[in-house]
């Protein structure tokens, strides 16, 4: 059986707001299952749909430039 992530959980690994991710149920973005007290639980495949989230852990990308003149290559 499929690991579920409570609404808490959740959030803090897709790093978003519990309103946001009761959004995304609504509008069908992500699945997310009732429980019979009607808790939301979120499936582990769910969470790892969402781009830049692997196994759990979300990904970044650092960029920094050195001086002002630089800032534009920041947009490319």
């Amino acid at each position: 059986m499929e690991k579920l992530f409570t609404l808490r959980d959740a959030c803090r690994l897709l790093q978003i707001h519990p309103t946001t991710l009761r959004m995304w149920d609504r509008e069908g973005k992500i699945r997310c299952v009732r429980m019979q007290n009607n808790f939301r639980r979120v499936p582990e495949s769910d969470i790892n749909r969402i781009p830049g989230i692997q196994n759990g852990k979300a990904s970044y990308i650092y960029a920094r430039v050195s001086s002002n003149w630089q800032k534009e290559d920041l947009d490319r």
